[in-house]
């Protein structure tokens, strides 16, 4: 059996470029609308989990010893967007609290997977200005 994570970027809405809201402000919508799912086969599992785990659980020990802040492996969420964009990291109390390099050391170890664990990615990416009617 494989498990699949899924997730999406941008809306399903087909309309792109822009429109002016009801209160007057321009308003740009993103064209590109992308589908991806990250397989894993169930047997190794417990092999993803946890080195993922124990990436986590050391960066939350240098976390507690320099910054003070005790967290834990389940409290430290790694979303992309956090991590490519600084100004989005703010809702990460985890991410706010790693140097650059921790948070690309953080990304590798997530990519890091993906061979040793036989991962596939699977991408749909829609180009929504290419869509009928637009």
């Amino acid at each position: 059996m494989y498990f699949f994570y899924i997730d999406e970027s941008g809306t399903r809405d087909p309309k792109t470029g822009s429109t002016d809201d009801s209160a007057g402000k321009t308003v740009f919508r993103e064209p590109l609308y992308v589908l991806t799912a990250v397989s894993l086969y169930e047997r190794k599992w417990r092999t993803f989990e946890g080195n993922i785990s124990a990436c986590k659980l050391q960066l939350c020990r240098r976390v507690h010893k320099y910054v003070g802040l005790d967290l834990k492996p389940i409290d430290c969420e790694v979303k992309s967007t956090w991590l490519r964009i600084p100004s989005a990291r703010v809702q990460s109390r985890f991410l706010t609290t790693l140097t650059d390099k921790e948070r690309n050391n953080m990304a590798d170890c997530y990519y890091n997977q993906l061979a040793p664990c036989y991962m596939k990615v699977f991408s749909v990416v829609i180009d929504k200005r290419m869509l009928r009617g637009n």
